[in-house]
């Protein structure tokens, strides 16, 4: 049996969207099967090999790079495998990258991202 999605025409499988399987995870950009509330599809991608140190007192700082960003879905920052409480972080799209701000008290140094996001264009 495989996986149907619902699209603005209707209901399709994730193969026909171009789409990869719900909750699969690659380096590689690759559709989400999913849509954001303005119709556009969402993308996912795995950032792996940062060392991207935040603190107390950091300003906006460059995580990833990233192109054509509309806006930023969902934003799981981890830390030597393990996922960094949300909150802790503020996440944003700025020329091109994905941004990302300390809470106060946090000092941390991201090694991996999993971003999901809409393009512009689309």
């Amino acid at each position: 049996m495989s996986t149907k999605i619902k699209t603005l025409t209707g209901w399709k499988t994730v193969a026909d969207c171009g789409a990869a399987a719900p909750y699969s995870y690659s380096t590689n950009e690759q559709k989400t099967g999913g849509y954001w509330i303005d119709g556009k599809p969402i993308y996912r991608k795995v950032f792996t090999g940062l060392s991207v140190t935040v603190g107390s007192g950091s300003n906006w700082t460059h995580a990833a790079q990233l192109s054509n960003v509309e806006n930023l879905v969902n934003f799981i920052p981890y830390t030597n495998n393990t996922s960094i409480w949300q909150g802790a972080l503020l996440a944003r799209v700025d020329s091109g990258y994905i941004d990302v701000y300390p809470a106060s008290g946090l000092n941390v140094t991201i090694s991996r991202i999993v971003a999901e996001y809409t393009k512009t264009g689309e």
